[in-house]
């Protein structure tokens, strides 16, 4: 904190560093820069981007906050990718967001895993079967998850249907 323009300082640091100063605490007593407030380094990988990201953060190079679209880059979204809503709104999209580099490497695989031989659960009989499939509570789906719900369904459900017949 102290390394930065005092207009940049966050308002419990300025009263503790004036508080510092008026009674001659050691510094080590008092504590330090309040931790919703800290400076990325470029040679070190991001702390978590929350909601808060452009309000808890410096820039690792200049003396100022990050902005959303830097908090959203360091969620690997892409610099095409638009954000709906309010600031406020947009801010929460993106500290809420799981990062989409994350989740590409995460479906392929999933997929990867539906796909092998190996990575199918088994029923009784060893076949392959559906153990649990709970997609989305939410009203609709985008096309991407459509087309994984379709192809799993297409994959399990007709099993799953034939073993729950069986079992009457």
């Amino acid at each position: 904190m102290r390394d930065l323009p005092e207009e940049m300082w966050h308002e419990s640091y300025r009263k503790r560093a004036h508080r510092r100063v008026m009674d001659g605490t050691p510094t080590a007593r008092r504590g330090g820069a309040p931790a919703g407030l800290r400076r990325l380094r470029a040679d070190e990988p991001s702390k978590a981007i929350t909601s808060a990201a452009v309000r808890e953060f410096i820039h690792p190079t200049e003396d100022r906050r990050l902005t959303l679209r830097e908090a959203a880059r360091l969620q690997t979204f892409d610099d095409t990718f638009e954000f709906c809503g309010s600031s406020s709104d947009q801010a929460t999209l993106v500290g809420n967001a799981i990062p989409p580099r994350f989740t590409k490497v995460l479906g392929i695989a999933i997929r990867e895993h539906l796909e092998s031989n190996s990575g199918r659960p088994r029923n009784a009989r060893g076949e392959g079967a559906l153990l649990e499939f709970e997609v989305t509570s939410a009203q609709g789906m985008s096309p991407a998850l459509a087309s994984v719900v379709s192809a799993v369904n297409g994959r399990y459900l007709a099993q799953t249907l034939f073993a729950s017949l069986e079992s009457v």
